[in-house]
């Protein structure tokens, strides 16, 4: 009886180990059976690396007109505000181009009150030699002045109305000019207002590249103004996750050095295009692995993030 006892004691140790071996294997089996999609399917949420921006573009600082820096009021770092002066050129060659530009202006209004009153001179000399010429005619219908009189101060006649006809083309054509000129006057007068150059946004300066003396060229890139108003997070998600990622939901952003309390964000934007990972990677495998899907997400929390700050997003697909 007792060696009965015995075995069936051997056969129960020897079985229970190989029946949780099976029900270990058949429960690896079942994982094993499951596709890609029913795997994404039981993910909550996916991770993306981003970086703190800016919500709106920068403002890039340049001069409209080539010249010297005379004065420089802002310094790197400073907060302006729209409309602020920056810097100032140098005004010497504005102001003699101002002035320049409306002497020729005042001259060729004294010209056109010339023109005008040469013209006023010619229309009584029409009048007069009109009256000359009806009272020959009339005369010439009594027999009492010749043809060769009638046919003389008809031509006088015609000889004045082309002259006065030739003054007040030229009148016209003088007028254009002025107008020309005016235009020319405000041009000047524009650029010298241009060499104040004042602030086209609200921000933060930004690479400064302005100093006192320093030669500039119109349109050269003197430094920037950086937004730091209500900043979003750009990041990409792993192509692997990328139709799981929509507009409306919730993520958490995480500091790359602490991660202990999350701002609470939401996707804004989702790019329909796959493209390359960016320098959010830092080694070339990182970079050359898969694609990503970009995407913009709007922070909620009021947070204290440094513009370019590189950060770790938690976004809740389900």
């Amino acid at each position: 009886m007792n060696n009965i006892i015995s075995k069936i004691a051997l056969y129960t140790v020897l079985f229970v180990p190989l029946f949780c071996a099976c029900s270990s294997a058949t429960k690896k089996q079942e994982v094993d059976k499951k596709t890609p999609i029913e795997v994404l399917e039981e993910v909550k949420d996916i991770q993306a690396v981003g970086k703190i921006v800016p919500s709106v573009a920068d403002v890039v600082i340049s001069s409209m007109t080539m010249g010297r820096i005379h004065k420089v009021f802002v310094s790197e770092g400073d907060s302006v505000q729209l409309g602020q002066t920056l810097f100032e050129m140098e005004r010497v060659e504005a102001n003699l181009e101002v002035q320049q530009a409306k002497l020729q202006l005042d001259r060729l209004g004294a010209d056109l009150k010339v023109a005008q009153e040469e013209i006023r001179k010619a229309e009584l000399v029409v009048d007069e030699r009109r009256q000359k010429y009806e009272t020959s005619r009339r005369l010439f219908e009594r027999n009492a002045e010749t043809k060769e009189t009638v046919a003389l101060d008809y031509s006088s006649l015609q000889q004045q109305e082309s002259t006065l006809k030739g003054l007040k083309k030229q009148l016209e054509s003088q007028k254009l000019v002025i107008a020309e000129q005016d235009i020319v006057v405000q041009k000047v007068g524009r650029q010298q207002n241009e060499l104040r150059v004042n602030a086209l946004g609200a921000g933060i300066l930004n690479d400064l590249n302005m100093s006192v003396g320093q030669q500039v060229s119109s349109n050269e890139e003197l430094g920037r103004i950086v937004t730091i108003d209500n900043p979003i997070v750009e990041a990409e998600v792993d192509e692997l996750f990328a139709n799981e990622v929509k507009l409306g939901q919730e993520v958490l952003i995480y500091p790359m050095t602490n991660r202990n309390e999350g701002k609470k964000g939401v996707v804004i934007y989702v790019n329909p295009i796959l493209s390359n990972k960016s320098i959010f990677y830092e080694t070339a495998n990182e970079a050359q692995d898969r694609r990503v899907r970009r995407i913009k997400i709007q922070i909620k929390d009021r947070s204290d993030f440094v513009i370019n700050t590189k950060v770790d997003c938690t976004i809740k697909i389900r």
